[in-house]
């Protein structure tokens, strides 16, 4: 909610301070008006820092008043407490004894900011907060902030006389650059040495992920590609047309030929994978019978515990390749029978399509 309370031309007194106050800690945002004209909107996240600044014996004298303009916006608010994150990391760096460059860089960020500031105070033609306490983090000793005033400038020309020539009477506005946000870490030699590792790392990173996108991509469309196509063919077979039906019939088995290939691939090379583990338990059995001694009953009872185990694991190998075979003969006789199937409708559509002709 939105309260407006006009305090005209003349500043926040304190019977208004009181009722500002009073609204913003009910939560309500607090529009200053002077009539009809809107001059700020305090937000109630706005009161503490407003308390910490002014408290009520500010306005305790009948008739004293203040400036409306020290009332953060809110580009204001956002700067401030950037600068005030800074410097707090700034003190913390300080306190734990940080490399110099880091303290360096992080004074280089707060001058960046105060400049901001600066040119923020010059766009809204008043200095709403101190910026010495940010000046001195930073490392610039004491700088004259913007007061919010126009500078005037008087030139000095000496005349033919040796004489100055008197002030003209005219007030130029001083005008200073304000470099943009970005320069000032370059500007005070604290800008970070460039890591050429970081950097190919990061390219080589942003490849792997630019490609394994693309490929998404086209298996994506791949995919959406056979769905249309499954689409097409299926709704012309619902006409009945025998040709129609046929080249459905195709495009499934070739989808479902090309799926069971992989299959069969995987399976061939699931079998080698077996058949290598059933060498290695036979190499090892023929090692142990090699080094076994038949008058050792230790040597003998190692012998047969290594029977019992090649056993054991051979016909778990010879069970699993076997599953596999059945497996990949299932296959075959699936894409058999679809190739079958089709090869039907193609000699069904060609009857239909001799006799219709017969007929003709």
């Amino acid at each position: 909610m939105v309260t407006k309370i006009d305090i005209g031309n003349d500043g926040i007194q304190r019977q208004e301070w009181q009722q500002i106050k009073a609204e913003l800690q009910e939560g309500k945002d607090v529009q200053l008006t002077d009539g009809d004209k809107l001059l700020y909107t305090v937000s109630a996240d706005q009161l503490n820092d407003l308390q910490s600044r002014f408290s009520d014996s500010a306005f305790s004298g009948a008739g004293e008043n203040i400036d409306p303009s020290v009332v953060l916006t809110a580009e204001e608010q956002n700067i401030k407490s950037q600068m005030d994150q800074v410097q707090e990391a700034i003190r913390q760096l300080s306190d734990s004894g940080a490399e110099k460059e880091q303290v360096q860089a992080k004074q280089a960020e707060l001058a960046n900011l105060i400049e901001q500031a600066n040119s923020l105070f010059k766009q809204n033609g008043r200095a709403s907060f101190n910026l010495t306490p940010y000046n001195k983090a930073a490392g610039q000793g004491e700088k004259t902030p913007y007061s919010g005033k126009a500078q005037v400038s008087t030139s000095s020309q000496s005349g033919p006389q040796g004489q100055q020539t008197p002030y003209s009477g005219k007030a130029q506005a001083a005008t200073t650059f304000a470099p943009p946000a970005g320069w000032g870490a370059q500007t005070s030699g604290a800008m970070p040495k460039f890591n050429t590792a970081a950097y190919a790392q990061a390219m080589a990173m942003e490849s792997d992920i630019m490609s394994s996108w693309d490929q998404v991509n086209k298996n994506t469309n791949r995919g959406k590609q056979l769905m249309q196509l499954f689409f097409h063919f299926a709704r012309m077979a619902e006409s009945g047309d025998m040709t129609a039906m046929y080249q459905f019939m195709k495009f499934i088995t070739y989808i479902v030929s090309k799926d069971k290939a992989k299959q069969q691939i995987e399976m061939g090379k699931k079998l080698i994978s077996l058949q290598e583990k059933s060498r290695e338990w036979s190499n090892k059995l023929m090692e142990v019978q090699g080094n076994s001694d038949s008058t050792d009953p230790s040597s003998s009872a190692e012998l047969m515990k290594t029977i019992t185990m090649v056993k054991s694991e051979t016909d778990a190998i010879a069970t699993s390749q076997k599953l596999i075979s059945q497996m990949m003969e299932e296959f075959a006789q699936v894409v058999e029978t679809l190739t079958n199937t089709t090869k039907a409708a193609l000699d069904t559509a060609g009857r239909i399509q001799r006799t219709v002709s017969t007929m003709r």
